[in-house]
């Protein structure tokens, strides 16, 4: 992730407004905007196959999965393009910004693994609505899956073998490993 050097507004409203009308895509996290860099094929791949693992099991309710093409807003003033994300219930087909993702994915890479474990990481905790954030590595088998708990706190499970399967309540889904890391290296 590269930061942005020339001046853009960094307050909430001031950024969408900025962001809205640029070529590229840039997130803001704690006053800092960041450029948005591309990805690896592994990165790439990991993030559809999750999509579509997530939009499979969704079918039938009213929740729907979305890919990394529109903002999530947090209450800590954060503006990010998560991976992935679902969110359930009725919105209008012209929305850029939502606020109240159920599920985040982020795919990590060795290049921005400091920036979406921690920058992005304490954004997703301030969303009211979040109850679950799957940390999917690009480089090795292993799906960190964080679940609120009743009281507020995060309790995090770590899945490291292929034949194991991330079981996510509310909504109800099952994410088997070999679905995640199929047509990688990894999955062979």
């Amino acid at each position: 992730m590269a930061v942005l050097e020339r001046k853009v507004p960094t307050d909430v409203e001031g950024f969408l407004a900025w962001e809205n009308r640029q070529k590229l895509r840039y997130e803001l996290i704690d006053g800092v905007v960041y450029l948005m860099a591309g990805g690896t094929r592994a990165h790439d791949l990991i993030a559809t196959n999750v999509i579509r693992a997530i939009g499979n099991g969704l079918v039938g309710t009213p929740c729907q999965v979305h890919g990394s093409n529109l903002k999530v807003r947090s209450p800590a003033g954060a503006v990010v393009y998560p991976d992935a994300f679902v969110r359930c219930g009725p919105i209008a087909d012209e929305a850029t910004v939502v606020e109240d993702p159920v599920l985040v994915v982020e795919v990590l890479s060795r290049r921005a693994r400091h920036y979406d474990m921690f920058g992005k990481q304490l954004a997703y905790y301030a969303i009211p609505s979040l109850r679950h954030l799957l940390l999917v590595e690009a480089g090795q088998v292993a799906v960190r899956l964080e679940t609120r708990q009743a009281g507020g706190s995060w309790l995090a499970r770590l899945f490291q073998r292929l034949e194991e399967v991330v079981e996510v309540d509310e909504p109800r889904l099952s994410l088997p490993l070999r679905e995640i890391y199929a047509g990688t290296t990894l999955a062979a």
